[in-house]
């Protein structure tokens, strides 16, 4: 496997297991009354964000590079 090709299953890794803890944090958050809590899993969810934001960025250089090398 190449280095892209590892690159590449990373980012798909890693935008999975953003995408479902977004979502299990999102289900926590709608169902838990302690608003010290959601405080806590909003913090959260703003650093996955972070995350997300990370991801669109080695999309856009993996997709330079990909593009440069065909």
């Amino acid at each position: 496997m190449s280095n892209h090709d590892k690159i590449f299953q990373a980012r798909i890794d890693i935008e999975t297991a953003a995408e479902i803890s977004h979502a299990t944090i999102s289900e926590v958050m709608d169902n838990i009354d302690d608003d010290r809590y959601k405080y806590i899993l909003l913090g959260v969810l703003q650093q996955q964000e972070g995350i997300t934001r990370a991801l669109e960025t080695i999309n856009e250089v993996l997709k330079v590079e990909r593009e440069k090398a065909a």
